[in-house]
């Protein structure tokens, strides 16, 4: 209990100099330097760092040793029956949300922000793009560890006898669901990022995108290691953390850096003249 309270500080902790750092985006288009992306970068090497010491040294003493949300609900339950596979099938389908949230969703997301300037190459460019996804994944995970911890909810599968899908660690660990928030932060940070940019890859990222996060929903209820409510909770924070940071962090520079083809508006101050001529 009091790892989890000591790690849930940390993180809050953590958070708010995250958010700090995220709040000095400061240079303008023709101003960012080699040192701007740097700062920009920081958030994400930081939680690069956190998840490896999470993972490695501190797993066992922050996780919870018992669930204090322990009880589930008839809608959870019922969703629960009608979408878990066989238990012969729950490996597969744990391994297929894998697979879709941690995987398939990102390299999707940042490949097709930098495929929407293979034309006109800028390794520059490339960082900007990626950076606002990279960010908002870090600030999701974080986000999702200390919410965890925090409220300890109990796996369906261990708190109905299902297929272990997890280690013994992680079974009170429910609430809400990593991969589904990651897989939804994914797509609205590169899709919104996309979409200022103006690149002709949106509607493919939104769609792509979308089919592999609510992919990645459904195999976590079929694998029998969330709970719709996990599920939906997962969509709703991992999408509004994707959509904030581009345009609460990003949206002045990459609206500034737009490509000329794809401007928006094109404002003129000279009248425009037509002309109708013909022979008779």
């Amino acid at each position: 209990m009091n790892g989890a309270v000591s790690f849930a500080l940390m993180s809050r902790r953590w958070l708010l100099t995250l958010v700090a750092v995220l709040a000095s985006r400061g240079a303008r288009a023709e101003e960012r330097t080699t040192g701007d992306r740097l700062v920009q970068l920081a958030p994400v090497a930081a939680g690069g760092t956190f998840y490896l010491v999470l993972e490695l040294g501190l797993k066992d003493a922050v996780s919870p040793d018992h669930c204090r949300w322990c009880a589930t609900n008839r809608f959870d339950l019922a969703v629960r029956n009608a979408l878990v596979w066989k238990p012969e099938n729950v490996p597969l389908a744990n391994k297929l949300s894998n697979l879709t949230g941690y995987l398939g969703n990102p390299l999707l997301a940042t490949g097709l922000l930098i495929g929407s300037t293979a034309d006109d190459p800028s390794a520059g460019q490339w960082f900007d793009d990626t950076i606002p996804v990279l960010q908002a994944g870090i600030v999701t995970g974080v986000i999702n560890q200390t919410v965890k911890i925090i409220f300890a909810r109990k796996r369906p599968y261990a708190a109905l006898g299902g297929v272990s899908t997890r280690a013994k660690n992680d079974e009170d660990t429910s609430f809400f669901s990593g991969h589904t928030a990651l897989a939804f932060a994914m797509v609205t940070s590169s899709g919104t990022v996309a979409h200022l940019r103006g690149y002709s890859t949106e509607t493919a990222l939104w769609i792509g995108g979308g089919a592999l996060a609510v992919a990645t929903g459904y195999f976590r209820i079929a694998a029998d290691a969330h709970y719709a409510t996990d599920v939906i909770t997962g969509a709703l924070v991992g999408g509004a953390i994707g959509f904030a940071v581009p345009l609460l962090f990003h949206k002045d520079y990459l609206e500034e850096t737009a490509t000329p083809s794809t401007t928006r508006t094109v404002p003129t101050t000279q009248p425009v003249v037509f002309s109708i001529g013909g022979s008779f």
